[in-house]
């Protein structure tokens, strides 16, 4: 099964650090990613980083850039 997380417009798209808002989607998702799903979160492009897209512990994370001028 495919499942997907989004973040908060003001959340990365990256395994969280601090704050109940992306810990708790995020454990949610290892334990989904443990049972084989294809676990996918989309969240803001992380500053400073070439990547849109990269895996860590089953998860799949997609950086949405920004695109203002």
């Amino acid at each position: 099964m495919k499942i997907a997380f989004f973040s908060y417009p003001f959340g990365y798209a990256e395994p969280p650090k601090i704050g109940s808002l992306a810990i708790i989607p995020y454990q949610l998702g290892l334990r989904l990613a443990a049972a084989n799903n294809e676990v996918l979160f989309y969240g803001s492009k992380v500053p400073h980083s070439p990547e849109l897209e990269y895996s860590e512990d089953g998860i799949t994370y997609r950086g949405i850039p920004d695109f203002f001028p």
